[in-house]
């Protein structure tokens, strides 16, 4: 009887295990460099933290990397139980849960290196790249910025050095990586001397999913853990970033 009640006891821990023994599969996008990116240590600073923050939590993670626009339409759908990294906009807090940041970024105006440092000032004669799906920081339209879209960042800056446009909105880790990629002299490129926002970005996750609450308590929980023991900044510290 008592080995019985011995192997019942040992089985039902063994169910519990495996039970809270979760995996969850997130989908992320592309070129999108120190954050999301798959020629990247770990596929990316993002890729680490969450890796990292569900592994304190005795989870697993799966990520898969599609085109930005189809992975984030596959999370909304179901398919996924997230994506990231993804900063707020009111659309999205409609239809997603949002962990605490992942990065916190402030974001600057840039310019060629040769002409003066670029500002809000006269901001409204001057013509601005965004690259698609970024959101417009409200400081910029209410500057009555003239926008010109590009399919991503380093085509952003192509433009501004062949004065297609004149200025660029990004934060430093991007572009800087993105400089590094494509060989160009960080001289080559000026900033605003003071940052016109800051973003953060974050795991998002469809409030439809009604695991999505789940998920994004473990995440935050688990990032929670890593910043007190200092894993945290070591993560990015690998990445060149910053906390």
């Amino acid at each position: 009887m008592r080995r019985f009640l011995s192997r019942l006891l040992c089985g039902l821990a063994l169910a519990c295990a495996d039970a809270q023994a979760d995996t969850w599969s997130l989908v992320t996008g592309d070129g999108y460099p120190p954050f999301a990116d798959t020629r990247a240590e770990a596929g990316g600073a993002s890729v680490a933290l969450l890796r990292a923050a569900l592994a304190e939590e005795g989870q697993t993670l799966t990520v898969e990397t599609l085109p930005w626009a189809r992975g984030y339409a596959a999370s909304q759908e179901r398919q996924y139980a997230g994506t990231f990294p993804y900063a707020p906009s009111a659309e999205r807090e409609v239809l997603f849960l949002y962990s605490e940041p992942l990065h916190r970024l402030p974001q600057y105006l840039w310019g060629r290196g040769v002409d003066a440092a670029p500002s809000l000032d006269g901001l409204g004669q001057h013509t601005l790249c965004i690259p698609h799906a970024w959101l417009v920081p409200d400081i910029l339209t209410r500057a009555g910025a003239r926008l010109e879209r590009a399919p991503d960042l380093g085509a952003c800056m192509r433009m501004v050095l062949a004065r297609r446009v004149d200025y660029m909105a990004a934060p430093s880790e991007l572009l800087f990586a993105v400089m590094a990629r494509e060989q160009v002299e960080p001289v080559q490129m000026r900033r605003s001397a003071e940052p016109i926002a800051q973003i953060t970005l974050h795991l998002i996750a469809p409030r439809a999913d009604p695991h999505s609450a789940t998920l994004i308590k473990l995440v935050d929980h688990g990032l929670a853990t890593l910043r007190a023991r200092g894993e945290y900044a070591r993560i990015l510290a690998r990445h060149g970033l910053t906390p």
